[in-house]
């Protein structure tokens, strides 16, 4: 029997201050499918597909700062997950010795 892994979910967070001075958190959903090898970043609440920053948000500056700073980093993990760097133990297993 074989088991593979095809899609992993991982939830970001990060405390922020608010124009308020509230501490507040944000959240995001990084979703990856090895087998597409792709990944979507998502926000974490009440089911939204998309990110929609518009004008009148301005009020929520900071939340938005921080969903950026969130964002980034999910991206760069799944990047991470879906092209782990090579390591020197990967090229020495894939040396063919000719005699």
């Amino acid at each position: 029997m074989a088991t593979t892994l095809l899609n992993s979910e991982y939830i970001f967070t990060k405390d922020y201050t608010d124009k308020s001075n509230r501490k507040c958190k944000a959240t995001i959903k990084l979703i990856v499918d090895y087998a597409s090898g792709t990944f979507s970043v998502l926000p974490y609440n009440m089911g939204k597909k998309e990110f929609g920053f518009i004008s009148s948000s301005k009020h929520n500056i900071e939340m938005w700062k921080t969903v950026i700073q969130l964002i980034e980093e999910a991206m760069t993990y799944g990047e991470s997950l879906l092209n782990p760097p090579v390591t020197i133990d990967d090229v020495i297993s894939n040396i063919n010795i000719i005699e």
